[in-house]
């Protein structure tokens, strides 16, 4: 049994609550501890930890605990296992399925940012436990990545590449996602501006462009028609004889490369 998974935390220096009777709750032994697994509850959108008695007790058609580990919105860890728990499902690999596996479930919907203090939360303690269990920081893995066939599951909802590469930092205060989009940098001109801010500028040119885009189809498609109404044989333009549709179309053409500059 996994009896020393709230010491493994508080050494982190995360918030912990040990639930009552998590020393011996579980499906029995597991075989040993090969990764960790990170879930989302996708449970309600506030509360600290609305899904913690499901994740303990279990849920219809599948009997409780549903994970070892509950982290709640405020960087609580709630201790609710040392054995065996039903969090896995179906895996790619038999070390990645509930014998061998700490399953994570963060309060959290799966759509919402991730409050910047849980997720900080999440790597301290997911990189304590992978060190203290001496699971290598590519066995670290999402739900989604482990669960078969691809696309069961989808939790949970943050890049799990930017995740592990996280874990083999020592700061204290982690860079977030919602951190990683306020941060300042220097634009194209050298204003110092923020990543999301030069995000919404781009996606605005592009609207801008796709607009220029669609309103030049539109009277290339004028055009043609225009040319098509004419007598489909060459015709003289100060010498030498020039077919209409191949001007119209090279006139598209230069268009459209100027739209795409």
């Amino acid at each position: 049994m996994l009896t020393g998974l709230a010491d493994v935390l508080r050494g982190a220096g995360v918030a912990v609550v040990e639930r009552p009777g998590w020393r011996t709750r579980g499906h029995g032994q597991m075989s040993g501890v090969r990764c960790v697994v990170l879930h989302h509850t996708a449970g309600p959108a506030t509360g600290e930890a609305p899904s913690l008695g499901v994740v303990e007790n279990g849920r219809p058609g599948l009997t409780g605990p549903l994970a070892q580990l509950v982290l709640g919105r405020s960087g609580t860890w709630y201790v609710v296992a040392a054995g065996l728990c039903h969090h896995t499902g179906a895996t790619f690999e038999p070390w990645q399925g509930n014998a061998w596996a700490i399953g994570i479930e963060a309060e959290a919907t799966g759509r919402d940012p991730w409050p910047p203090v849980q997720y900080s939360s999440y790597l301290r303690g997911a990189r304590a436990l992978a060190d203290h269990y001496g699971v290598a920081h590519s066995r670290v893995l999402g739900h989604r990545e482990i669960a078969r066939p691809l696309g069961r599951k989808t939790d949970p909802n943050f890049d799990l590449a930017t995740f592990r590469a996280a874990l083999t930092t020592q700061e204290s205060t982690m860079t977030t996602p919602a951190g990683v989009w306020a941060a300042p940098i220097r634009n194209f001109n050298g204003d110092v501006v923020q990543a999301q801010q030069i995000l919404v500028g781009a996606e605005a040119r592009v609207a801008d462009l796709q607009r220029d885009l669609a309103a030049a189809r539109a009277e290339i498609a004028v055009l043609a028609a225009k040319v098509d109404a004419v007598t489909p044989g060459p015709v003289t333009v100060n010498n030498p004889p020039v077919d209409l549709r191949v001007l119209a179309a090279t006139v598209a053409d230069v268009l459209a490369e100027r739209l795409r500059s």
